[in-house]
């Protein structure tokens, strides 16, 4: 049935657009704490990471994911 229709269900292509303007200091930020994990540490620096917030639900999706079609993978947005 795969075949026939020409469907890839394990294709999925992702893409990320910002809906918004970020402001400078956000992005300043983002890249201190994006540099913490791409450089080597200083002697008296310390990573710590604390992933659990299970009160939080995950924000909706900003554009739906499209389904795959004959020739195109699956769409989503990686927000």
């Amino acid at each position: 049935m795969l075949v026939h229709h020409e469907l890839k269900p394990w294709r999925v292509r992702r893409w990320m657009s910002p809906k918004v303007e970020r402001d400078k200091a956000f992005l300043a930020q983002v890249e201190t704490i994006c540099g913490l994990s791409t450089r080597p540490l200083q002697p008296h620096e310390a990573v710590l990471c604390v992933d659990d917030k299970t009160s939080l639900w995950p924000h909706p999706r900003v554009s739906p994911t499209t389904p795959a079609a004959p020739g195109r993978p699956m769409r989503g947005e990686h927000e």
